[in-house]
């Protein structure tokens, strides 16, 4: 059978493939990996890497088995005298010594006129990679533990290809002997008191700087935007070196370093609330101040948050806490200021939290009408003498509890017939919300009234009428109509959902009908029937055969009746 062979070449370029010769044997394919190495900067387009293949014919007598031959290809065979005299390295196979050589090509010949050339179009581009960073070294105010600052800086790839790179912090403080380089994660402390750093029942203070992102790559000749985070969970005077692995950067340039330095205070308190910045902008105008008078308010710095209640008389719990990281416990209370609305309530006027600890405080809101409620409180530490101001904004908003569908028409139906659509309520809140449906929206169609046409129904049911529509779910109201009457009805049925403002509207159409026979009779041209006479018999004709013959004969005016029309 014909073989084929095939061999590529590159004519010189920085491409280069593996394996460049073999046979192919038919119904086979091969995997050809193609490499690019430049020594210099270069940029290539389509450049090609031509594939020439002819048909070949095994020599007889040659084993063609199903294994290809490529170049480079090794096998296992017995070594020969002269490789075991020659010091060639050699190992025992089954008791025979044996060497790994190289598969010599196998004897074949080429068929002629069968030359094929195809060519493989390559793209590349090589360069020295190298990055431009103006910024060396970051310096962060002090910050008080807990809390947060940025700082972001730029990175640049001036190069014709990409920059790989992965982030690193090296603590500058120790000992060189005791540097430590990590990657970048988040560690939290174990405990929020004072402590000893060099104590080594605490462990290590943690890295307080991040920065994102850790690890990537920055296309060619574009940049990338770093930002360095200090967060403080211990009181130390910090610096770090913060330094850029990468890869492919030559040796001869100096890695990307940036010197981060920062210090931390250590707080009286910290209270872990999360702020509503944009809600001041939404204000409503002339809301009172922490005085009880309308206007803007008068402290000096004020917290903001914010709840939002899924309805009315609905309990809504804001939940938060204030570390005490110093070395003493101590008392707190919450003082409310002006005129809070009678919505918001504080559950933890007053207690202790303990040194190194967390205390957990909780505010309920529970709106009974629509319209913005605000408080304001006081959180206060005495021993300290230590107050902030906090401002507690609450709204209502609709539950998302609805019916699928706001209108069923049953159109015309017979008297007395009966029939059925079915609507969902659903609710995609996670409370559950009860519901009922008003009698007076019915306007009595529920009541049975008399008469045949009606079976004894009444007009319209609801089924059922009242319930309870569980989280994240719905429930199936069927709409029943019999009509006992020839009028067009039209019902706007009422729903009552508990705690939410508004009510559901369902709209309800029908038509009831009978069908009403009538008889009418009109003048047509009519004739008398004359009498039949008497059949008589026939010479040889018996009395009873005369009268069956005078029987089957046609009468006279038979066939035009004096029944017009129905």
């Amino acid at each position: 059978a014909d073989q084929v062979q095939g061999g590529t070449k590159a004519g010189g370029s920085p491409f280069s493939v593996s394996p460049f010769r073999g046979h192919l044997l038919p119904g086979q394919s091969l995997s050809v990996t193609a490499s690019f190495l430049a020594t210099e900067k270069a940029s290539l387009d389509q450049v090609p890497v031509t594939l020439t293949t002819w048909r070949i014919k095994y020599k007889p007598g040659h084993p063609r088995g199903d294994v290809k031959w490529v170049h480079g290809l090794r096998a296992t065979r017995p070594a020969t005298e002269e490789e075991v005299n020659g010091g060639v390295p050699t190992f025992l196979r089954g008791g025979i010594p044996s060497v790994e050589a190289e598969v010599a090509e196998p004897e074949h010949e080429v068929a002629g006129g069968s030359e094929a050339k195809q060519d493989l179009l390559c793209t590349a581009k090589a360069d020295a990679a190298r990055y431009e960073c103006e910024t060396t070294n970051i310096h962060f105010a002090t910050t008080a533990m807990f809390q947060a600052r940025t700082y972001t800086f730029e990175v640049k790839n001036p190069s014709g290809t990409s920059l790989p790179f992965r982030f690193g912090f090296e603590d500058k403080a120790k000992k060189p002997s005791s540097a430590n380089f990590a990657l970048t994660r988040a560690v939290t402390a174990n405990g929020l008191g004072s402590r000893d750093p060099m104590d080594p029942k605490h462990g290590p203070i943690p890295c307080p700087f991040s920065v994102e992102p850790a690890e990537g790559t920055i296309p060619a000749e574009s940049s990338c935007q770093c930002t360095v985070r200090f967060a403080p969970e211990e009181v130390e005077d910090f610096c770090y070196l913060l330094a850029a692995r990468m890869p492919t950067l030559p040796p001869d340039q100096e890695p990307l370093q940036v010197l981060l330095r920062g210090k931390a205070a250590r707080p009286v308190a910290h209270v872990d609330l999360v702020d509503s910045p944009d809600y001041m902008s939404r204000r409503p105008l002339g809301a009172k101040n922490e005085k009880g008078v309308p206007g803007p308010i008068e402290a000096s710095s004020c917290r903001v948050t914010e709840l939002t209640s899924r309805g009315t008389r609905v309990r809504n719990t804001k939940r938060f806490c204030v570390h005490n990281p110093t070395a003493t416990s101590y008392d707190f209370t919450w003082e409310a200021c002006g005129e809070p609305d009678p919505s918001w309530r504080c559950l933890t006027p007053k207690g202790v939290v303990l040194s190194g600890k967390k205390g957990e405080m909780i505010f309920e809101y529970t709106p009974d009408s629509v319209g913005h409620a605000e408080a304001f409180f006081k959180f206060k530490i005495p021993a300290h003498g230590l107050e902030e101001l906090f401002l507690f904004g609450g709204s209502v908003a609709e539950p998302e509890v609805s019916l699928d569908r706001a209108r069923v028409d049953f159109h015309a139906l017979m008297l007395g017939t009966v029939a059925t659509e079915r609507v969902h309520l659903e609710n995609k809140e996670h409370l559950p919300f009860s519901f009922t449906f008003d009698r007076m929206s019915l306007g009595g169609a529920d009541t049975i009234k008399g008469g045949a046409a009606g079976g004894g129904r009444p007009l319209l049911e609801i089924s059922p009428m009242s319930g309870m529509v569980q989280p994240n779910s719905r429930v199936a109201v069927d709409v029943t109509f019999c009509p006992g009457e020839e009028v067009f009805q039209n019902f706007n049925l009422v729903c009552n959902v508990r705690r939410k403002p508004l009510a559901l509207g369902l709209n309800v159409k029908g038509e009831g009908y009978a069908v009403h026979a009538r008889l009418t009779a009109s003048d047509v041209p009519t004739q008398a029937v004359q009498p039949p006479k008497a059949a008589t018999p026939a010479e040889g004709q018996t009395p009873a055969a005369a009268a069956a013959a005078a029987a089957r004969a046609p009468r006279q005016g038979e066939g035009r009746g004096a029944l017009g029309r129905l």
